[in-house]
């Protein structure tokens, strides 16, 4: 018995689940169906008959008669459109596979109602291309069981997409439909900026509208920008040099006379209480607007364990206040 690689590879793969699945009953039950000859070549059964040669299981055939090659790779293709649950994209690529012998029918068609215009070149009737290539088209589209647009959209696939891509169309299910791979594989590329403070290429979505400076940087900058305050949340400058080099105590003295003691009173205490919350309500606002993140029920439970703990810090002040 000889293989021919063309007829093989002319039969959408089988994926290791399905080959098991396969194995196991052939180990099982044995061959139901016989392995089917032209000749001395394996037309159909090429999967059965690897198996039965690896498990030395015996095996019967049929021989059947083509007047062509080209009659022989029709019947291996259509024969698989009853045997195997097939996804709408291998359907629509077995049926590719015929599109040549389609297209030379269709050429034939033409060529016998040739009409009364000729085209003089070809002796066929004028526009007699567009007109083969739509009934090419519709007769793909009638053996697969799709419609046009879909053998048009898995065309598209099979030339432009990647190996996973094509992979994953003909397993099919969610996210691997026709039409989603097909939006994947001629969706334009992401427009890039480079970020004129880093200096990296960015995806424009990292960028807020008009910015050459990306968000990332930006936040950097805002951090950096935020004002020191002091403890009764008033602004302060920056130390400058000459006052880094001062020494601690005259910074000091220059605050408080020192031969008197500093008395906090409780309009000090509620000033500074207020000082901590409007603090408090800002930073809440800059990370809203800065962390630009979805909420989900797993970030969501860290957020509320830090917003817990700041609850647990005013019910403490609380306590405190009431003696408790």
């Amino acid at each position: 018995m000889k293989i021919k690689k063309e007829y093989k590879t002319l039969i959408p793969p089988l994926s290791p689940e399905e080959y098991k699945y396969l194995e196991e009953n052939v180990v099982k039950d044995g061959v139901r169906e016989p392995l089917v000859l032209w000749g001395d070549v394996l037309i159909d059964g090429h999967n059965r008959y690897e198996i039965c040669r690896k498990h030395g299981i015996p095996y019967e055939t049929v021989n059947k008669d083509f007047k062509s090659d080209e009659e022989a790779k029709r019947w291996i293709i259509l024969n698989q459109f009853g045997r195997r649950n097939l996804t709408k994209f291998q359907r629509s690529e077995l049926a590719l596979k015929l599109k040549p012998m389609l297209a030379a029918q269709a050429k034939e068609r033409q060529r016998v109602y040739c009409g009364n215009q000729y085209d003089k070149k070809s002796g066929l009737p004028q526009k007699s291309a567009e007109v083969q290539k739509s009934e090419t088209r519709e007769d793909i589209a009638k053996i697969a069981g799709v419609s046009r647009d879909t053998i048009d959209k898995v065309s598209v696939i099979q030339k432009k997409g990647s190996p996973e891509q094509i992979e994953r169309a003909r397993t099919g299910g969610k996210g691997n439909s026709v039409n989603a791979i097909y939006t994947e594989v001629t969706a334009k590329p992401k427009e890039t900026k480079v970020c004129k403070k880093c200096g990296n290429e960015k995806s424009a979505d990292e960028f807020y509208v008009g910015k050459n400076v990306c968000k990332q940087c930006l936040i950097e900058q805002r951090k950096l920008a935020k004002p020191i305050t002091d403890f009764k949340g008033d602004v302060v400058t920056i130390m400058d040099d000459k006052t880094k080099n001062t020494d601690i105590s005259d910074i000091v003295d220059s605050l408080y006379d020192a031969d008197s003691p500093v008395e906090l009173t409780s309009d000090d205490l509620s000033e500074d209480i207020m000082h901590v919350v409007s603090n408090f309500t800002d930073n809440i606002d800059r990370c809203m607007m800065e962390y630009c993140v979805t909420i989900t029920e797993e970030n969501g439970k860290k957020i509320k364990t830090a917003l817990a703990a700041a609850e647990a810090a005013i019910q403490k002040m609380k306590g405190i206040i009431n003696h408790e």
